[in-house]
């Protein structure tokens, strides 16, 4: 399992824009500058999740207990999880751990939004949300 782009694609980056990341394997500004904190894990809400509670058991998880199998968060019923996890401050969000498996069912899609619930698809692209322009 890897949680890095360069796996998606080969070394002549068809399509692919290296701006705004980098590839490196280096976790440590992670570690240096992590957030969990911070998270107010009492208001995390997660729809559509198979087992109750089982989305805020994952954000829970401290870097120590990050490889653990379980808890593990499942979708009830499509291929999406809605997921908000609030933060007890103004924060600046830099990257997001995701760890996955390499099953059918492992999420493909992963959007994130400052102003609404983050939306996990695990089959299909998923489209942005709609903003009014006004």
């Amino acid at each position: 399992m890897s949680s890095h782009c360069h796996d998606e694609h080969d070394h002549g980056h068809g399509g692919h824009s290296h701006e705004g990341h980098d590839h490196s394997d280096d976790i440590t500004p992670a570690l240096q500058y992590s957030l969990y904190q911070h998270i107010n894990f009492d208001d995390i809400t997660t729809l559509n999740e198979a087992n109750s509670g089982s989305g805020k058991a994952i954000v829970k998880k401290t870097w120590a207990e990050r490889m653990n199998e379980q808890p593990e968060l499942e979708s009830d019923a499509d291929e999406q999880l809605l997921m908000h996890i609030p933060f007890t401050g103004q924060v600046k969000l830099h990257s997001i751990l995701l760890r996955t498996s390499n099953s059918e069912s492992a999420p493909k899609t992963l959007k994130y939004s400052s102003t609404v619930m983050i939306l996990i698809s695990v089959s299909r692209p998923i489209c942005s949300p709609r903003r009014n322009s006004s």
